[in-house]
Formats: structure tokens, C-alpha cells, sequence
């Protein structure tokens, strides 16, 4: 009997290290077929120095960056980054590459990073209270970054944030100021050979970044466009004006010098033939 149950108990185990009622968590999906479809992540880096505290959304994943820029994003997915309710930019799936690194290079999203930063010192990484920025942010009724941030509103933030938290030690941040910093961090970064994508590669900023992008290249097709149909037409008529105006002068000046030659021929041929007769029969009268 004893003999039984273990033999018993034996074929269970082989069973179950077989598989037989197993089941694995591989974080993808069954499809209709009953194949699983897994889902593949990546990692990237928000810059501008290390920027903590930012909400990402890209596609099945989401969180906040860490100390370290850090966010993880699904592949073919775009990312949206934004601070409570306010969007900062979004990012194209077709730029994501795993260790990819992302350097905000908005001017005007650089500043409210800066100026938004706890300790108001860039260079030692960018850390951004999540709550008492989106608190300040709402108050201030702010649902979009302007294509020029007015001192007036990062003044606001500043004096908002002091209000609320006392660890709180930045400042309001100016263009210059938050551009030197942006060529610092770029610098650094090629320095040591991590490389960013450009502005372009990158996806669309929301307000100024993806009317940049945009207008920069209609400005370039439409400044192209015209300038050679500008430098056509003026050629054209140039070119036509030029002709005219040198077959109109030859034309009037030739008349002209043809008719002035006449006019003085005829005139000078009659007065002088006058003139010699008058002369000679005047001579003719006076010699007799």
C-alpha cells in the first residue's frame, strides 16, 4: 500500500515538472489563434540634465522619470511626456531606440523645467515635485506652454511653489539663461558620446516646437518657390524691359539722329546755299 501511494505521488511530480498544470506570466496578450503576442519594451533618458518627476505615457507603459530621466516605453508606441495636466512634448514611435536619450532642446520647456527645479541648481540634475508643480500649474490655470513665456507667469510659479513647499529654493528662469545651461548639458552629453536626436528627429513639441517644425519647412518650400519664381519673373521682365527700352531707344534714337540729321542737313544745306547766295550776290553787287 505504501508502495502505491508513492508511486502515486511520484507521477504527480513528474507530471507537473513536465508542465502539465503550469502556467507562466509573460506580460502579453493571447490571440485569437491561442498564440501569445509579447510585447516589447524600451528604455530612455528625459534630459535636460536628468529630469525627475515628469509623467510619460507610451503606449501599455507609464510612470514618472526617475532621478535619472529614466521612463520605459512599448515599441511602436509614441511617448507623451506632460506635468499633471500640462503637455510638454510628444515623442514619435519611430525615433524611440532602446538607451535612447532624449535632450529637450525648447527653449520655453526648458525654462519651466528650470524654473520649476527644487533646488534651482540645473547642473546637479533637474528634480520637480509632481504635486506642488501641478498644484501651482492649476492654479495658475496654465493648460499649454506658450510660444514665449511671459515673466509674468514663471514669476507666478516661483512665488506659488514658495508658497507651498518650503523645500522649494528655485527661481524663475530667463531664455538666456535657461539656453547656456541647454549648451551645457549638449556638451556634456557629446562628451562622453551619448547621442541625442535633433529636434527634428524627434517627434512634435506641443505649441512652439511642432509650428517650428512646420512653418521652417513651408517657409523653406514656399521662400524656394517663390524666390525662383520672383527670380524668374524678374529676369522675365528685366530681360523684356531691357529689350523694349534698347529697341525703343535705337529706335527713337535713330529716328531722332535721322531726323536731326536731316533737319540740320536740309537746314544747313538751304542756309548755307542762302547764305553763299546772298553772300556771293551780296559780294557779286558789292564787287560791281
Amino acid at each position: 500500500m505504501r508502495k502505491i501511494i508513492l508511486s502515486s505521488a511520484l507521477a504527480l511530480l513528474l507530471l507537473n515538472g513536465c508542465g502539465g498544470g503550469s502556467s507562466s506570466d509573460n506580460n502579453g496578450e493571447s490571440s485569437a489563434n491561442g498564440t501569445t503576442n509579447l510585447k516589447t519594451t524600451g528604455t530612455g533618458y528625459y534630459v535636460d540634465s536628468a529630469v525627475e518627476g515628469v509623467d510619460y505615457l507610451c503606449g501599455s507603459q507609464s510612470g514618472t522619470t526617475d532621478e535619472n530621466g529614466t521612463f520605459i516605453f512599448e515599441a511602436g508606441e509614441d511617448c507623451n511626456f506632460s506635468i499633471g495636466g500640462l503637455p510638454l512634448r510628444d515623442i514619435n514611435a519611430s525615433s524611440l531606440d532602446d538607451n535612447i536619450t532624449i535632450l529637450e532642446d525648447n527653449i520655453e520647456v526648458a525654462q519651466l523645467l528650470q524654473t520649476l527645479d527644487m533646488d534651482g541648481n540645473a547642473t546637479n540634475g533637474i528634480t520637480i515635485d509632481k504635486n506642488a508643480s501641478s498644484k501651482v500649474l492649476d492654479n495658475i490655470n496654465l493648460d499649454e506652454i506658450p510660444t514665449d513665456l511671459d515673466k509674468d507667469i514663471l514669476d507666478a510659479i516661483q512665488q506659488g511653489l514658495e508658497e507651498i513647499s518650503e523645500e522649494y529654493k528655485g527661481s524663475a528662469k530667463t531664455k538666456e539663461e535657461a539656453q547656456v545651461h541647454l549648451d551645457e548639458t549638449e556638451k556634456d552629453l557629446t562628451d562622453k558620446g551619448i547621442k541625442t536626436r535633433p529636434q527634428g528627429l524627434l517627434g512634435e513639441h506641443f505649441g512652439n516646437g511642432s509650428v517650428g517644425e512646420e512653418n521652417g519647412n513651408e517657409n523653406q518650400e514656399q521662400n524656394g518657390t517663390t524666390g525662383e519664381e520672383n527670380s524668374n519673373e524678374n529676369q522675365e521682365q528685366n530681360g523684356t524691359i531691357g529689350e523694349q527700352n534698347g529697341n525703343e531707344n535705337q529706335e527713337q534714337n535713330g529716328t531722332i539722329g535721322e531726323g536731326n540729321g536731316n533737319a540740320n542737313h536740309s537746314g544747313s544745306g538751304t542756309i548755307g546755299e542762302q547764305n553763299g547766295n546772298v553772300n556771293h550776290a551780296g559780294s557779286g553787287s558789292i564787287g560791281g
